[in-house]
């Protein structure tokens, strides 16, 4: 039988949630952050760069309209299922490749959380996308534990 270890954060993240990495973004601030020009001037201009999670392309900023229902500022979960299962299994895939690449680089794995719990949010359909999203995680798992039960790697 299967025994439950509760998955404990890094030191510094307990409290991280949506609201605090990304919910301090006006709606116009969220698709930007701003680094500083580096050339030395006083006062230096803005170079606008991308942030990372919201260039992922299941995320979007809701509209003013769906806030005023209820909705969060962000969704985690935007998709459009083309219809062809196979075709949506494989773009859920390279979205989940995508995902999986941001979570490393910027130390934010709660990508996946929030995106599991906007898809638990926005209805029962089980699209391609969403199934080959989940399989590649699942995927990516069982690799991942297969080689640290081999002793190949070490828990971080």
């Amino acid at each position: 039988m299967a025994t439950a270890n509760s998955i404990m954060l890094p030191k510094g993240q307990k409290a991280l949630t949506r609201r605090k990495v990304l919910g301090g973004f006006t709606l116009s601030a969220a698709q930007m952050t701003w680094a500083p020009n580096l050339s030395g001037d006083a006062l230096p201009d803005a170079i606008p760069l991308s942030h990372p999670v919201l260039a992922l392309p299941f995320v979007r900023n809701v509209t003013p309209r769906e806030q005023a229902a209820g909705a969060a500022t962000r969704s985690f979960w935007s998709i459009q299922p083309t219809g062809d299962y196979g075709q949506d299994c494989a773009t859920g895939a390279r979205y989940a490749a995508l995902a999986f690449e941001t979570m490393a680089s910027t130390r934010t794995p709660q990508i996946l959380q929030w995106a599991v719990l906007d898809m638990m949010t926005a209805g029962r359909t089980h699209s391609g996308i969403k199934v080959g999203f989940l399989s590649a995680f699942g995927q990516i798992a069982a690799q991942a534990h297969a080689r640290v039960a081999l002793g190949k790697v070490g828990m971080v």
